[in-house]
């Protein structure tokens, strides 16, 4: 099909942890995406919890930090 040229997608992301751990949930899409989604969908299974994201910055966790801590 023909495509709008512009893709976008707005939702609520929800950090926790200085922004180290992240959850993205979708409201609203572009067109394309929606039909995307809805592709994935009737292809694989799925639904809205299927489109939620998570990210995690292990950079803002300081690992070295967390090394340094360790007695051994």
């Amino acid at each position: 099909g023909e495509t709008e040229g512009f893709l976008w997608s707005g939702g609520l992301m929800l950090e926790y942890f200085n922004g180290a751990f992240g959850i993205y949930l979708p409201l609203i899409n572009s067109s394309d995406i929606e039909d995307t989604y809805k592709q994935m969908e009737a292809d694989i299974g799925g639904n809205f919890l299927s489109r939620i994201s998570f990210s995690l910055d292990l950079n803002r966790l300081h690992p070295w930090r967390l090394i340094d801590r360790i007695e051994f």
